[in-house]
C-alpha cells in the first residue's frame, strides 16, 4: 500500500507551476503561472522564508501551494 502522503505529493508535482518573488519593500509575491495569487508581509514572509530555504523544486511548491491555500483541487468538504 502507497502511503498517502507519497500520492498526494506526487500529485502536486504534476500540475504546479508557482514561483515566489521578493521584493525589497520586504514583501513577497507568489504567483500561478506568472498571475499573482497571494501577497505576504511582515511576520509571515520570514515564516515563508524559513520554510522554503534549502528545500527541493517540489517541496518548494507543495509550501506555496498551501500558503496560497491553492492545493485543495477537488477534495474539499461539502458543508452539510
Amino acid at each position: 500500500m502507497i502511503p498517502r502522503n507519497s500520492r498526494f505529493r506526487s500529485k502536486m508535482s504534476i500540475n504546479t507551476n508557482f514561483h515566489f518573488e521578493s521584493r525589497k519593500e520586504g514583501k513577497v509575491t507568489i504567483c500561478l503561472d506568472n498571475k499573482p495569487v497571494t501577497y505576504l508581509k511582515g511576520a509571515r514572509v520570514a515564516k515563508f522564508l524559513a520554510k522554503t530555504s534549502g528545500k527541493d523544486h517540489d517541496a518548494q511548491q507543495l509550501v506555496m501551494a498551501k500558503t496560497t491555500r491553492n492545493f485543495k483541487r477537488g477534495n474539499e468538504r461539502r458543508g452539510k
